[in-house]
């Protein structure tokens, strides 16, 4: 796959505990957020999935070369494949604390990092973590002509 093309042992072998993750998050979300009259943009399915992986599939060996920095993208990506639909903000924390624990028990010790610095506000890389600063990924962060797909480091 995708990550067997030049990344390091330690981040090839999250691969299969990623597709775990996902797959685990993806049948919570169908279980928990149900369409609904008011809800119909959830009709959660496998585009939900594709969608998350296709921005994995973003990731250049050169840039993630550690187990935390693949992980902080998946979660980028699950987040905002899933809360971009939700209604609330009761909902979006409902989200959370079902995913942290998914996260946690599917990817193991490699993830600590990554959700402690999605808890603590602060997406991992601001000084300031009195305001939460979403991770927020795109693909002009450093104006490199290799569109690497890359953290936000402030907005």
């Amino acid at each position: 796959g995708h990550l067997s093309k030049g990344f390091s042992s330690r981040v090839q072998d999250l691969s299969s505990k990623i597709v775990q993750s996902a797959i685990q998050v993806q049948e919570m979300v169908m279980s928990n957020f149900l369409p609904s009259a008011v809800k119909v943009m959830y009709n959660w399915n496998m585009r939900d999935l594709r969608n998350i992986f296709q921005g994995l599939c973003l990731a250049k060996p050169d840039y993630y070369t550690d187990p935390t920095s693949l992980l902080r993208l998946y979660i980028h990506e699950t987040q905002r494949v899933y809360t971009d639909r939700f209604v609330t903000e009761d909902e979006v924390a409902i989200f959370h604390t079902k995913f942290v624990g998914i996260a946690k028990s599917t990817l193991g010790p490699d993830v600590l990092p990554a959700i402690d610095a999605l808890d603590s506000g602060d997406g991992g890389d601001s000084e300031d973590s009195d305001q939460p600063s979403p991770l927020v990924y795109t693909n002009f962060v450093h104006g490199s002509m290799d569109r690497a797909y890359l953290p936000l480091p402030t907005y």
